[in-house]
């Protein structure tokens, strides 16, 4: 099957690949890169691999200006999110079962991937579902509070979802999201915590853990695969590339393909092997390849995904029709038929009937 939208991300991904190919860029190639690192939110990766690699000095003066921006932002971030996830810390240490930070914050404190770039948007936590309400109690005694939710979304959260309504911290405003599970235990794709947590790693010194390895690779792929909204989600990708970059790749493959089976995750990894060869070439070993299955329908699927990575200003009819098919699939196997059908209804149809004959507000 032949996919054509590399070129959205195609100077990105050659900057990602080989940093050295900045030292010949002209104005053009500096705008195309920059253009597309916004889109993907990668633009302090952009930051970091030049520094990293000591080339800042190869880009315009104005570049420069904007990168050091965007990399002064992201250490905020980064200075705020720590002094949180302090706090969190101190508390995860008074109990006697693991807790497991997940995402952005997971790969922050083990220092993985493309972490010192990793943009923010609020704390993740697993733990099992038989301590979710002590740990939830334990946060909002430490200061963490709900947002107030009507009665719909409050029953969404409490009986279809796999995390608590967000918590914010009343002195900070971060959010902190506690999960019981990382996917809808009523979707046609559970993930049982406990098998993730018989696989964890202790973060030195924190009080937290983990996922391992592949189960975190897994998580992330997932999280790109099955999500309502495609935009800046490239950096999942990118972030998987230099995971495996830094690891023993045959080894994790390997360990990739077994979690999948054990969690039921056949179709994130079919999807994951052929996205991390379509945009990294990378090599997949051969006892792996074997067991990756194809259907029609993920290979459709796959160019779903892969045409969704495209700037909204490239060809919008069709840019509309893929995101709205895979918003459509995302709510398809989030829940079973009965409840997509009330929840269709109920977040959707009514929501928008009301927009329709509520009385226009007066401006002041």
């Amino acid at each position: 099957m032949a996919y054509a939208m590399k070129e959205a991300v195609d100077h990105l991904l050659r900057f990602i690949v080989n940093p050295e190919i900045a030292r010949a860029y002209q104005a053009e190639d500096w705008n195309r890169l920059i253009s597309q690192a916004r889109f993907h939110e990668l633009v302090a990766l952009v930051h970091d691999l030049l520094n990293d690699n000591g080339l800042m000095q190869d880009a315009p003066g104005e570049i420069a200006g904007l990168l050091t921006g965007y990399g002064n932002r992201q250490a905020y971030l980064t200075t705020l999110f720590e002094w949180e996830i302090g706090k969190v810390q101190r508390l995860v240490k008074q109990v006697d079962y693991p807790v497991v930070v997940l995402k952005g914050m997971a790969y922050l404190l083990a220092k993985m991937g493309s972490w010192k770039s990793r943009a923010f948007a609020d704390i993740d936590l697993l733990v099992a579902p038989e301590q979710f309400a002590d740990m939830e109690q334990r946060l909002q005694n430490a200061g963490w509070e709900f947002k107030e939710l009507n009665d719909y979304d409050d029953r969404y959260y409490r009986e279809w979802s796999h995390a608590s309504p967000p918590l914010m911290n009343r002195n900070s405003g971060i959010e902190l999201d506690l999960h019981h599970h990382i996917s809808s235990p009523i979707s046609d794709q559970p993930i049982d915590t406990h098998v993730l947590l018989q696989d964890i790693t202790a973060i030195d010194g924190s009080g937290l853990s983990r996922l391992g390895d592949a189960d975190l690779i897994l998580h992330c792929a997932n999280h790109f695969i099955y999500f309502d909204d495609l935009a800046g989600r490239f950096k999942d990708l990118v972030l998987i590339y230099f995971i495996l970059n830094e690891s023993n790749v045959d080894e994790l493959w390997r360990s990739l393909l077994l979690r999948s089976q054990q969690l039921g995750l056949q179709a994130t990894f079919y999807y994951l092997v052929r996205l991390m060869q379509y945009y990294f070439a990378v090599k997949i070993p051969a006892s792996v390849n074997t067991n990756v299955a194809e259907t029609t329908i993920r290979k459709a699927v796959l160019w779903l995904l892969i045409n969704s990575l495209t700037p909204k200003d490239i060809d919008s009819v069709r840019l509309n029709l893929v995101q709205t098919l895979l918003v459509a699939r995302y709510q398809w196997t989030r829940y079973p038929v009965h409840i997509f059908v009330y929840h269709l209804v109920q977040k959707h149809l009514i929501q928008r009937f009301v927009r329709i004959f509520k009385p226009a507000q007066p401006t002041v």
